[in-house]
């Protein structure tokens, strides 16, 4: 697991019971195999929405959000980040502003 896989990790169980009363069901995972573009994801589903943040060891972000109802995406954006709390403040505002 990446640095900021770890620091999803500690995201999601900071949030788990937040996210879990707004009715939303989130997981992480990583790219266990990956030797040279390793990255780490929060995959976070509602009723109605899916959304999607990656994020590689290089800083590299994509984020990706799905709507049910409409079969189309919503979002699909790739950033770098240059800090950690950059990454936290993008996955925060995806859980407020889409879910």
């Amino acid at each position: 697991m990446t640095e900021f896989g770890a620091m999803l990790a500690s995201w999601l169980e900071q949030k788990t019971n937040d996210l879990a009363t707004r009715g939303l069901e989130a997981e992480l995972e990583y790219d266990k195999q990956a030797e040279v573009r390793r990255s780490s994801w929060v995959a976070i589903d509602s009723p109605i929405r899916s959304a999607r943040l990656i994020v590689w060891e290089s800083g590299e972000v994509f984020v990706q959000v799905g709507s049910y109802e409409a079969g189309e995406m919503l979002l699909e954006r790739h950033s770098r980040a240059s800090s950690a709390d950059e990454v936290l403040t993008l996955l925060d505002g995806l859980v407020l502003e889409f879910l």
